[in-house]
């Protein structure tokens, strides 16, 4: 809405001195003309406050471009005063105004005694602050009204104001100096269009109508359409086309602010014919029209009388004024029609009459009579309208009537994409936007704009995930504004219809719709009816059963935005009541819509219930970001339940399912503030069983972050805890994390016993339980009991293990469970020489779309699928992926074998012949394996670097490392590592000309080989 107030200066004079009652005579006709010139342009005045007014156009009933009405409401005022036609003799009465344009609050306010109806808001507040701080004579306004008028109204820039009560400058501009007789008729501004794209066949179908009218015949067009789908961009095009330019075109278009006024359509279109300027005096008027009438060689003084009349400068005692309205009316539409006529003779006419729906009733009814004394003219007649008002004029049957309908996805794309230019990263906004506006240009076009504008919006609008949590409030003011203007102009019963339908959601069983309703079903079919003609809503059946659709997202949005907080509020608890009466058989499947109404109802209880079941199935489904996104809202939720030892209980386990549905994410430094926030309740409370699931978590924290003695640490004190309360999850569940910490470090036989004690407690009775985690914990520890064994050269057992992880999980249809088992088969493949096995199990390991999406579930795999790439003779496929791989660990935190893919990544770079490279990611690699204690891959990171050195030439450097790796190797039993090194040592030696060295390390190398079963396949 656009908020204006208007203050009398000099007002004081009039009252000083003065008895009371003669200064209410003076001051009431310049209050009266106040009002007048606001309600002229559809404003309401809300106060008269004394000696000004405060108005509001836009509300109570929305208004489209109600800061034109507003800023053109002031214009008049300002004239007023400008003529001195409401002076005090003797006085110097001026006046100031103040326009702004915001959101704010309508209703009544005050006490049960004392009551007042008007607005509130830091809208209101900064419209009044604009005329105090406006100088006499000036009409002062924010940006926000200025950028609304899209250049219709003439502003000056004043500069930024220090105004009372807001915290930064605010910009202010002026209205610039308007002659006081101009009327109040301003052209559209014109202003840099976007690419117009998807509207060739429409086109086309005027260019055939164009054709009718060369054979001297008339052709009617109607476009039909919704707002900002393009009627008025179809238009401009097709008069800009070579066809349409031997026409003469005569243009109209009707506005909001202006339907009550006669023959505001037909004035417009003359202004332009007869080259009538605003500031035009009557004798140039008179004196325009009179020039025109020669041209036609139209000598009927009837119809310069009723064009006189039409732009005010008839004389005023002339006969034409004295006739009733009636006679006056058809004496106008018929001199009107008889000057389009003739002029059609001359040449031919495209006469346009744009927007019906706010179409004055003078035009509207003189549209038909104009078709049917012009049916032997040289004339094309195009009227626009949108969808529910195409009876407003009747055209003949034989007219086209075009429906203007959505562009598709490619040309709103394209249409998106124009607007971005070369701005970088586009892809994901332009989907989200093409996904939000339906085809719709305008919404498109304003909302491209305001995400370049603010990039708040640019992050919001990009992603393209669709979310039940809050409706959108932040959509552009112009197309907040066509949608309220829509929505209010419909009966009370179907707006409010609407705004219940709104609330429940983008679409929704009927049967809810009435429940929560409370209509009678047939009051409500009738309603529905209404809603579906115009445009709104459509029907659809759904299993037998009736919903209703919202035909567009952004008209969903402003319904829901039109509710007061209290009434949502009141509406979103009477949902959860009724959806748990008309749906209680099957509650599950609408526990997501039951979350969002309750917390939006403010129902704490049912709230973090129905979030918590939600977060829950979205685990399941392996949805670990919406999973979170629930169980971060139950915890806000929760907070607004009363203390408790049941809160405090409820809270850490919610917290521990956050962390679960965090974990498969990466997020380390969430789940560390999780894992904090719960250890300070649970010792708070005295709760040992969720103390020890505090550390059990932790062990995992700390492992993936490199800190594995901590993580060793928790891990010991999680399974002391869990023999004291005999809790076989909580040992389960911390065996799994305490293992991978071995497991990084090389001690890979106790990883073995912590990964075999969980074989051993569920392979019988409970295989597929999962323990709340993202993971099956049997299939997940038999994958690194396999990944163990092939470590320490046991790879039949490895395999045997391995494979019975994968049945596991195959059984239990678990994807990221199957994904774990190809990893451990995988690595084992891979360190005994089956390259080509190995990139087929790490590829099936990433096959489900879910786990290759997980960045845990990815970076474990995809490291060593690169690196068997860079084995297998494709180290350009191999270093991107491992490139990738290092650039995630960066991103999501993850230490834990970094120094192994840093390590694979040097042996590519070698590869690709980046010697260099090469060199400092190897020394990377080992330093960091130092640093952090990971000793198995220190081992193979020294096995790479003496490669390397030995590839380069630095033989010396070379011996140093591979000796400390073999030596390492053989220390923790890492029996392909120490093959891999006697191997590159033979190769080395050779190289140098120790003979004897050399034959000594290869048949040591070969017998390992062969016991094992490896087969030796290294890059060159």
């Amino acid at each position: 809405m656009t908020i204006l107030f208007a203050d009398v200066v000099g007002s004081y004079q009039l009252v000083e001195n003065n008895d009371p009652e003669d200064a209410q005579k003076a001051l009431n006709p310049i209050l009266e003309a106040m009002a007048e010139a606001v309600e002229t342009h559809d404003g309401v005045v809300m106060q008269f406050l004394g000696d000004g007014i405060m108005a509001l156009f836009g509300a109570p009933i929305s208004l489209e471009d109600h800061a034109v009405a507003g800023a053109l409401a002031a214009i008049q005022i300002q004239a007023i005063f400008d003529s001195k036609a409401l002076q005090v003799e003797g006085l110097n009465i001026q006046v100031r105004i103040g326009l702004n344009s915001g959101e704010a609050v309508v209703g009544v306010f005050g006490s049960k005694k004392v009551s007042t109806y008007g607005a509130i808001g830091e809208a209101v507040h900064l419209a009044s602050r604009m005329e105090q701080t406006a100088k006499p004579g000036c009409i002062y306004s924010t940006f926000e009204t200025v950028k609304l008028t899209n250049g219709r109204i003439p502003f000056t820039y004043v500069g930024p104001m220090k105004v009372k009560g807001v915290t930064k400058s605010v910009q202010v501009y002026k209205v610039a100096p308007h002659p006081h007789n101009a009327p109040v008729l301003i052209e559209p501004a014109s202003k840099e269009l976007s690419k117009f794209v998807g509207r060739d066949v429409e086109l086309a179908q005027l260019d055939r109508m164009l054709g009718l009218v060369d054979r001297g015949e008339l052709a009617c067009v109607s476009l039909i359409g919704d707002a900002g789908i393009g009627k008025s961009r179809l238009i401009r095009e097709f008069l800009q086309r070579p066809a349409a330019s031997r026409f003469l075109v005569l243009k109209s278009y009707a506005k909001s602010y202006a339907n009550t006024a006669p023959y505001y359509a037909i004035i417009v279109m003359l202004q332009s014919y007869l080259d009538i300027s605003p500031v035009d005096a009557s004798e140039d008027i008179r004196n325009k029209i009179r020039l025109r009438m020669e041209e036609l060689s139209l000598d009927q003084d009837d119809v310069a009388t009723s064009l006189l009349y039409l732009f005010d400068a008839l004389e005023p005692d002339h006969p034409f004024t004295a006739l009733d309205s009636n006679a006056r009316a058809k004496a106008i539409e018929n001199a009107i029609a008889r000057l389009l006529i003739l002029q059609s003779e001359l040449q031919p006419v495209i006469v346009v009459f744009e927007d019906l729906h706010w179409m004055d009733i003078a035009t509207s009814e003189f549209i038909p009579d104009l078709v049917e004394n012009a049916k032997a003219s040289r004339m094309l007649i195009i009227v626009s309208c949108r969808k529910g008002h195409e009876n407003i004029v009747q055209l003949p049957d034989d007219s086209l009537r075009l429906t203007i309908n959505p562009l598709d996805n490619e040309s709103a794309s394209i249409l998106i994409g124009n607007i971005f230019g070369d701005k970088p990263d586009t892809k994901r906004l332009n989907n989200g936007l093409v996904r939000k506006c339906e085809g719709n240009p305008l919404f498109a076009e304003e909302m491209a704009r305001a995400a370049i504008e603010d990039r708040a919006l640019w992050d919001a609008w990009a992603e393209t995930k669709s979310s039940e949590f809050a409706m959108e409030t932040n959509l552009p003011s112009t197309v907040r504004t066509i949608l309220a203007s829509r929505i209010d102009g419909l009966p009370n019963h179907c707006k409010f219809l609407l705004q219940v339908a709104s609330v429940i959601g983008l679409t929704g069983p009927i049967d809810l719709l009435i429940a929560v309703e409370g209509d009678h079903p047939g009051d409500l079919s009738e309603s529905f009816d209404i809603l579906k003609e115009r445009g709104f809503v459509t029907l659809k059946i759904q299993k037998d059963d009736a919903w209703y659709v919202f035909r567009h997202v952004l008209v969903q949005e402003v319904a829901y935005a039109s509710l007061l907080l209290e009434s949502r509020k009141n509406i979103h608890a009477a949902i959860v009541d009724e959806t748990e009466r008309v749906f209680f058989q099957q509650l599950e499947q609408h526990s997501e819509s039951l979350a969002n109404h309750a917390f939006l109802g403010e129902n704490w209880p049912k709230a973090v219930a129905y979030l918590r079941r939600s977060g829950e199935a979205a685990a399941d489904r392996n949805a670990f970001e919406q999973a979170a996104a629930f169980y971060n809202r139950a915890l806000v939720a929760m907070q607004k339940l009363p203390a408790g030892s049941d809160k405090a209980t409820l809270e850490i386990d919610l917290r521990f399912l956050l962390r679960n549905a965090v974990q498969p994410l990466g997020d380390r430094k969430q789940i560390y503030a999780i894992l904090q926030e719960a250890r300070k309740l649970a010792e708070t409370h005295g709760d040992q069983s969720r103390s020890g699931w505090v550390q059990s978590y932790l062990t995992d924290h700390f492992w993936i972050v490199g800190e594995y003695d901590q993580s060793i640490e928790a891990g010991k004190r999680a399974l002391e805890i869990a023999e004291t309360t005999s809790d076989l999850k909580l040992r389960v569940v911390t065996n799994l994390p305490l293992g991978l910490s071995y497991h990084t470090i090389g001690a890979y036989r106790k990883a073995v016993s912590h990964f075999q004690w969980n074989a051993n407690a569920m392979s019988k009775d409970n295989p597929a339980e999962r323990f709340g985690l993202f993971v099956l914990p049997l299939p997940f520890s038999q994958s690194f009991i396999a990944w163990s064994l092939a470590e320490l050269g046991e790879f039949e057992e490895s395999r045997k293990v391995g494979e019975a992880g994968l049945l596991i999980a195959q059984q239990a249809s678990h994807p990221f469970s199957i994904g774990y088992a190809y990893l451990g088969l995988g690595v084992a493949s891979l360190r005994r020489g089956m390259t080509e096995q190995a990139i087929e199990e790490f590829q099936h390991a990433l096959s489900d779309q879910a786990f290759a999406d997980s960045p845990v579930g990815f970076s474990f795999v995809a490291l060593h699928l690169g690196y068997a790439y860079v084995l297998s003779g494709r180290p350009d496929e191999g270093m991107a992926l491992l490139e990738k791989t290092v650039t995630l660990a960066k991103e999501k935190g993850f230490v834990a074998r970094h120094s192994l893919r840093l390590a694979y990544l040097s042996d590519a770079l070698l590869a690709v012949n980046k010697g260099d490279d090469a060199l400092r990611s190897g020394q990377r690699a080992v330093d960091l394996a130092k640093s952090l204690g990971e000793r198995a891959n220190e081992a193979f990171a020294l096995y790479v670097l003496g490669r390397i050195h030995t590839r380069v030439g630095e033989k010396s450097k070379a011996e140093e490392c591979l000796r400390s790796s073999l030596a390492l190797s053989e220390a923790l039993g890492l029996l392909p590592t120490k093959v891999n090194c006697l191997n590159e040592l033979a190769l080395l030696y050779s190289d140098v000309g120790k003979t004897s060295e050399a034959d000594t390390f290869a048949r040591r190398s070969i017998q390992l080989s062969e016991e094992l079963g490896m087969i030796s396949l290294l890059p060159s």
